[in-house]
């Protein structure tokens, strides 16, 4: 929210990866940006000279659930999203809201924003209303948009951010880390 350009913001986590860290005060943030009449734009004139300098490869913005400014803003400096979805019903109905939201956001403010797919999360084969809604979400959008195989819920995924550091790296033989890594092969392909 101030000027502070992104680079100043910016911790490294070794060779392969930045992070801009989030707090708590980013929740005041929503207050400031309804004042401002290019509130939606805020994100994407940050990033704007990291990407024309091409310092990374990927950028990824990870966003809160509700659709707030927070959000627009993500998905106005973004080229293609990628939708986390517990597998629950619940989640499954906000489905339509959200891609209603993305369709405005295509015709207003970024024409080129594409929708990757859907990852389901914190999925429990064992649990029928898992399967059940899981198998909604296929039958109802899976022509139409890639749906990505489940990540199923451990503790491994909790552990590993108790101790502020990547699953991959602490606890590898998790359930679910493999379909991340296919998940980030597949993207690093679908845009190489």
């Amino acid at each position: 929210m101030e000027d502070l350009p992104v680079e100043e913001a910016t911790v490294s986590r070794g060779d392969y990866l930045d992070l801009i860290p989030s707090c708590i005060h980013l929740a005041g943030a929503e207050r400031t940006l309804v004042t401002d009449h290019s509130s939606g734009y805020v994100l994407r004139d940050h990033l704007e000279d990291i990407i024309e300098k091409g310092i990374y490869d990927f950028i990824l913005i990870e966003c809160p659930p509700p659709l707030s400014l927070l959000t627009t803003n993500a998905l106005i400096a973004s080229d293609s999203i990628l939708i986390p979805m517990k597998t629950d019903y619940l989640s499954i109905m906000g489905v339509p809201l959200l891609f209603e939201t993305i369709q405005r956001l295509q015709v207003r403010g970024n024409p080129n924003l594409e929708v990757l797919g859907i990852l389901p999360t914190m999925f429990n084969s064992r649990n029928s209303h898992d399967n059940e809604a899981l198998e909604v979400l296929r039958h109802s959008l899976g022509e139409d948009i890639t749906i990505f195989d489940a990540i199923n819920r451990a503790t491994g995924f909790d552990k590993a951010a108790a101790e502020g550091a990547p699953t991959l790296e602490i606890l590898p033989d998790t359930p679910g880390v493999v379909n991340y890594q296919h998940l980030g092969n597949n993207i690093i392909e679908r845009y190489a």
